[in-house]
């Protein structure tokens, strides 16, 4: 049995196999990879990887967006957009997406590239957005970018490039912060001493341990069952 897996950052997916690792391995852009191929894609492989013990019939593959807004209908979202260029029809069909299961309020909207952040600020302005990475180095200078949020790594090497400071003059500039991507208890505390929004993590249940909100969470998010999005 095969499955495909690929790279936050690497924009590329690797055949291989789930029960021999030693098999060679086939380098696929994920760009050239149809809807229905993604969706087979096991969102899982890193956690096995890593040791975690799923269900015996469980299968995590990468849902639709429309999948998730309809099983988390009501659950506020950071939807990041990766691709440098995301064309205009895509732009439109996104936003009306996010209208129709009246996400629109719910949604905070990323992207590194600022043409892709500019045509989403055209096309549906009631939806918030974070800062580019142009206009974040240029909030360094003091410009204030047309964004509700600044979402930037914490630190670099050993410097913190999110502080009390940093956090202030944005908070003064009526910008929420959130620093990514933080896995560390210790980077995590130190953030939410400076005051931030945000935390942006690969690490979910430590960052609400530190919070205290586990048990919280679980009370008012318990399991459910979904039909699926309409029209499936």
């Amino acid at each position: 049995m095969s499955s495909k897996k690929f790279g936050h950052c690497s924009n590329r997916a690797t055949l291989t196999s789930l029960n021999r690792f030693h098999v060679p391995k086939l380098k696929i852009l994920v760009r050239e990879l149809k809807s229905k191929e993604i969706q087979q894609l096991d969102a899982s492989f890193w956690w096995k990887k890593a040791g975690a013990v799923l269900p015996v019939d469980a299968r995590l593959r990468v849902p639709r967006l429309e999948e998730v807004l309809h099983r988390f209908h009501g659950v506020r979202m950071n939807i990041e957009i990766k691709p440098f260029y995301f064309p205009i029809k895509l732009v439109r069909e996104f936003c009306n997406l996010l209208r129709r299961y009246d996400m629109i309020d719910k949604v905070l909207v990323a992207s590194a590239h600022w043409r892709t952040l500019h045509f989403i600020r055209r096309e549906c302005p009631e939806i918030a957005t974070s800062a580019s990475v142009v206009e974040m180095w240029g909030f360094r200078l003091h410009y204030r970018p047309n964004a509700d949020a600044i979402q930037t790594m914490s630190k670099f090497w050993k410097i913190d490039l999110i502080n009390a400071g940093y956090v202030k003059r944005a908070h003064d500039s009526n910008l929420v912060v959130h620093g990514w991507t933080v896995n560390k208890p210790e980077e995590m505390g130190r953030l939410l001493s400076a005051g931030v929004d945000g935390i942006i993590t690969d690490h979910p249940t430590t960052l609400l341990k530190l919070l205290g909100r586990q048990r919280l969470i679980a009370d008012q998010h318990p399991d459910e069952t979904s039909s699926g999005p309409p029209g499936d």
